[in-house]
């Protein structure tokens, strides 16, 4: 299954970077491609990998402004994606853009995205309601309380999918 996953990488690290890396490895360890596993890498490592990865998908990485660039390679496999996990913790225009395109996909035409948003049970109450409000059967929003209960709440969700195809 290709899967977007999606973090807030600006300004600064997560505090749940690892957490993301853990999924990240537990996506593509049980076969799934993971399309921006970049987001989950540090510094010129991150810039390095979306690079190389924008240029296997046939962008022009060289001529074109990066931030251009950013936001059509993100369309782009947003648009690619039969699934997009999220981790809301943080404030984040590019997440929030990011689920909203999967969601509106079967508008446009586009295959429909199941979305998972994982957000820990302490910051719930300072969550966008633009993410709290959303009501659509294929978004899912799940409070955790440890890493093991993220994970094994992305399993589920993988799960589910894997049986309803």
């Amino acid at each position: 299954m290709k899967i977007y996953f999606s973090i807030s990488i600006a300004g600064g690290e997560d505090p749940d970077l690892i957490l993301a890396k853990d999924i990240v490895v537990m996506l593509k360890k049980s076969g799934h491609e993971v399309l921006s596993e970049h987001v989950v890498l540090s510094g010129r490592v991150q810039r390095q990998v979306f690079l190389e990865n924008a240029a296997s998908a046939g962008f022009d990485v060289k001529n074109t402004d990066f931030s251009a660039l950013v936001r059509a390679v993100d369309t782009y496999w947003v648009d690619q994606a039969e699934a997009l996990i999220a981790v809301v913790n943080r404030a984040s225009f590019g997440v929030g853009m990011e689920i909203e395109r999967a969601l509106l996909k079967p508008k446009l035409g586009l295959n429909k995205t199941f979305v998972l948003t994982l957000i820990r049970r302490d910051l719930f109450e300072k969550t966008s309601k633009m993410i709290t409000g959303i009501r659509d059967g294929s978004f899912q929003l799940y409070k955790y309380s440890s890493a093991l209960e993220a994970m094994s709440a992305v399993d589920a969700f993988l799960r589910k999918l894997t049986e309803q195809q």
